[in-house]
């Protein structure tokens, strides 16, 4: 009969502790300060390596076909849910790029309802300054008229419906303020004179690993980099 799998957890647990447990005091305990020290040290390494390489031999057979099937239910996932949430970007991209273009017309359509709310008041208030200097009853009952129909018009222009967003049953387009970098040079310059913090910017490690690859001399000539000897800690072969 086939052992359950909590039997063989617990089996390949027992054995990968039998491996570490002996290990970890004289991890914890390890001080290199000598030549003597180093060499316990190396020592001590070998028999980690050891320690991992027997339990890799251990872990592997049983991780492999578990892997394997998650793995195939992986390329099923993205076979299946890849195109979909390529197709759920796209349309959102779609319904965003339209909720940009109606946000710019609404604030368009409110300045202009906004702009001749203030054109009618502004030309009611001509027509009652004419009013006041009027000469004539006639020509004051006739700017009278005038200036009322405008300050009417005035106050319709005022009062009428604001243009609105449309809305969705199954999704919401929420305004979301973001942030985006327009001038490199200017955030440079910024960082500079400290009217910016240096921590927002961020060294491209992989692109100076790639240059430092490419040409160590190049790297070692740029303000604020510096070339140095370090140590890796290989086992031998």
């Amino acid at each position: 009969m086939t052992e359950s799998t909590a039997v063989v957890k617990t089996k390949m647990k027992r054995e990968g502790l039998a491996l570490t447990t002996p290990l970890v005091e004289e991890v914890k305990a390890l001080q290199v300060k000598t030549a003597e020290d180093y060499l316990e040290a190396d020592g001590l390494l070998s028999r980690i390596r050891q320690a991992r390489t027997k339990w890799a031999s251990k872990i592997e057979p049983a991780i492999r076909p578990i892997r394997q099937g998650l793995d195939a239910l992986y390329a099923l996932n993205r076979e299946v849910d890849g195109p979909l949430e390529a197709m759920e970007k796209a349309v959102k991209g779609e319904m965003k790029d339209y909720k940009l273009e109606e946000a710019r017309l609404l604030r368009e359509a409110e300045a202009e309802r906004e702009r001749k709310a203030a054109e009618l008041k502004r030309q009611a208030e001509a027509k009652a300054q004419a009013e006041a200097k009027a000469r004539t009853a006639p020509m004051r009952e006739k700017l009278r008229a005038a200036r009322e129909a405008l300050e009417e018009e005035a106050a319709e222009a005022e009062e009428a419906p604001k243009p609105t967003a449309v809305k969705a049953a199954s999704s919401v387009g929420r305004k979301v303020k973001k942030w985006r970098v327009v001038d490199l040079d200017a955030v440079l310059t910024g960082v500079s004179d400290r009217s910016i913090p240096v921590h927002i910017l961020q060294i491209h490690d992989a692109a100076v690993t790639a240059q430092f690859k490419m040409d160590p001399a190049v790297v070692a000539s740029w303000p604020g980099f510096e070339v140095y000897d370090d140590i890796e800690i290989a086992g031998r072969r």
